[in-house]
């Protein structure tokens, strides 16, 4: 009986920010991670990054998971994205970090569980964003985006865990330390003076967000 009246109690205080149980997808299956439910992610990158994300559950016991949706309507999608957090990661959602993606609204957000806030800072997160999903994503290139951010998590996640992945051996290109960001936030600055010089032409619009709001 306690249990219905919290249950209750959490929907009556999720609703009028438009998140409500009901809205949420079920999460995948045992074994796969990603759910695209817009179908922007390719099968090659789908594969790669269930691959990665199937050695870091096994190796490590961290979930990673990406959901790609149209739009969250009322809710932000930092509130959307902690609100599937707790409803995919279960009694396990210290562990699970959940990656959601609404296109209608260009945003993205990453949402971890407690015990990944230390070696997946928001400001670890927030420049991985900046400097490699943005500019792929601008490219159109959603799932190489999405991977190439998962193996920089993957790579913390071993740090902190002192374990080691073998998927990223095999294409260390799609890997960066903070070096390696350095360069790729200049090419990440280049695109972004290419949208201001667009937008000095074109007026104002939602797309100088991504910066602040990890939109793109």
């Amino acid at each position: 009986m306690k249990r219905v009246i919290l249950s209750l109690v959490v929907a009556s205080i999720l609703v009028p920010f438009g998140v409500s149980a009901s809205t949420y997808p079920e999460p995948p299956s045992s074994g796969y991670y990603v759910l695209d439910t817009e179908r922007k992610i390719s099968e090659t990158y789908e594969e790669r990054i269930n691959g990665l994300c199937r050695e870091v559950e096994l190796v490590a016991g961290v979930r990673m998971m990406v959901l790609t949706f149209s739009s969250t309507d009322d809710a932000s999608t930092k509130q959307y994205g902690e609100a599937v957090l707790k409803e995919w990661g279960e009694d396990e959602s210290g562990k699970t970090l959940v990656m959601v993606v609404s296109f209608d609204e260009h945003k993205v957000y990453t949402a971890v569980g407690d015990e990944l806030e230390a070696p997946l800072a928001k400001s670890r997160i927030s420049r991985i964003h900046k400097d490699i999903l943005i500019p792929d994503f601008k490219q159109r290139e959603y799932g190489k985006g999405i991977y190439r951010s998962f193996r920089l998590y993957a790579k913390e996640i071993a740090d902190a865990c002192d374990v080691e992945f073998e998927s990223l051996e095999k294409t260390p290109y799609v890997y960066a330390r903070d070096d390696d960001l350095e360069e790729l936030a200049d090419d990440a600055v280049r695109i972004a003076t290419c949208c201001a010089c667009w937008h000095a032409f074109h007026g104002f619009g939602w797309h100088w967000r991504w910066r602040r709001h990890h939109c793109w």
